[in-house]
């Protein structure tokens, strides 16, 4: 009966001590703040746990009042005085989770860079590194972090999906400025994350086209503009540039459709219409016989060859009406003799009148195939003026050379370097040159 009256007099005051205990304020050394909010909880692992996958004894009471809203100050000087507790490293990480959850992201990175590199490549380790690059402002490796680990950890790719579209648009915007400042090899990193993140947006390939072409590599910029064109329309001005690559790397044809269908629509864009020539004169080039195309590939060229890229690649050679019938001695027989008495009937190459001989296997010199260049294009539906017509008894290599400078088959009129000998690939560069100049004036 005692103990029961006792109990019945001390439980009222019990009750009042319990009230102003829960309303007191915290220990001495021990202030508090909000709880950690959820989003962040759950990228502040245990440290045991982190490190070794078993809850340590030691570390988790310092976690747990962390996660609590204990002043994060006053948990890092905790962990200064258990610094040598086990696990080996638990120290770093919890305190890089104190600095994170005080707002400072960078120095909770530059902690867990203290960590081995094993321990640094732990999924929970690897969690907390992700938020504290993130707070450290790189937003750009906390992705890559998170989408690394997306696939095991649900928090991982929610925070992934947070990121994603400011860490792709830093991308591009790095790839931007590394072009621009002239070093396409510091984005190639970046340009491979964009790939790998977003392999069908149209701003992936586009960023890949424009690295392929500041670093020269017209095979890569091929691939990112049809790859482009695979997700999106493209625009004329890219769609011209395809165009000029399949020419460039021998796909004329293809080349050739593209442009006919981009000429239709855009009649007036004298780009167009000069890639179109181009275009047609390659696939002349390509439709001609196997004699033709090594031609185009000899180095020196023959005069015999030269007849036969007249022949086949300058329009109305072929179906041209000729003068009196010339044969030369020395072509009867020889492989390009239908070429050569074309080409010599149409009075585009000569043959010497006294010796009734044309040397068809003697290397041509540029001055003797810059004149029969203009020569041919002055006979067409569009001769340049450039290309001056000649008087009676030929042009003087002055005027020559000036006429090549004038119609751009040249650099200037010293490059001409009239008594020297051509390549096939420089032949076909001035025929196309000069037939483009006449058809390209009013």
């Amino acid at each position: 009966m005692v103990r029961r009256d006792l109990y019945r007099a001390v439980a009222p005051l019990a009750a009042l001590l319990a009230a102003v205990s829960a309303c007191a304020p915290p220990p001495p050394g021990r202030p508090t703040r909000a709880a950690v909010p959820a989003d962040l909880r759950d990228f502040l692992p245990e440290p045991g746990q982190a490190l070794t996958g078993s809850v340590s004894a030691v570390w988790s009471p310092l976690h747990a009042r962390l996660l609590a809203g204990e002043e994060p100050r006053a948990i890092e000087a905790e962990v200064d005085r258990l610094d040598t507790r086990e696990p080996a490293g638990a120290a770093h990480v919890m305190r890089a989770e104190a600095r994170l959850v005080s707002g400072r992201g960078a120095e909770a990175f530059v902690e867990l860079e203290k960590l081995p590199v094993e321990a640094r490549g732990r999924p929970g380790v690897r969690l907390l590194e992700a938020r504290a690059r993130e707070g450290a402002g790189d937003v750009v490796e906390a992705y890559a972090i998170l989408r690394e680990l997306a696939a095991a950890s649900g928090p991982a790719a929610a925070r992934a999906v947070t990121l994603e579209e400011r860490a792709v648009i830093t991308v591009r915007d790095r790839i931007d400025a590394a072009i621009r400042r002239g070093r396409p090899g510091e984005a190639r990193r970046d340009l491979e994350r964009l790939t790998a993140w977003r392999p069908r947006d149209p701003a992936t390939w586009r960023a890949a086209a424009a690295l392929a072409l500041a670093r020269g590599d017209t095979a890569a910029e091929l691939t990112a503009l049809r790859a482009l064109e695979a997700t999106s329309p493209l625009e004329p001005d890219s769609s011209l540039r395809l165009a000029e690559l399949e020419l460039e790397l021998g796909e004329a044809e293809t080349a050739l459709r593209r442009l006919e269908a981009l000429a239709a629509a855009r009649p007036d864009d004298a780009r167009v219409e000069v890639a179109l020539d181009r275009a047609r004169f390659l696939w002349r080039l390509g439709h001609a016989p196997e004699a033709v195309q090594a031609a185009a590939r000899r180095n020196p060229l023959s005069r015999a060859e030269f007849a036969r890229l007249l022949y086949w690649l300058v329009p109305g050679v072929r179906a041209g009406r000729t003068a009196v019938g010339k044969i030369a001695s020395d072509v009867v027989g020889h492989p390009a003799q239908d070429e050569v008495v074309r080409v010599v009937n149409l009075g585009l190459m000569r043959v010497d009148e006294n010796l009734h001989r044309f040397e068809p296997d003697r290397a041509i010199r540029r001055g003797e195939a810059l004149e029969a260049v203009f020569r041919a294009a002055s006979a067409g539906s569009s001769p340049p003026s450039c290309s001056r017509l000649a008087p009676a008894g030929g042009w003087s290599r002055e005027a020559l050379c000036d006429a090549a400078a004038d119609c751009g088959l040249t650099g200037s009129s010293s490059d001409c370097l009239p008594g020297a000998v051509l390549s096939g690939q420089e032949a076909m560069s001035w025929i196309r040159g000069a037939l483009a100049a006449g058809e390209s004036e009013p």
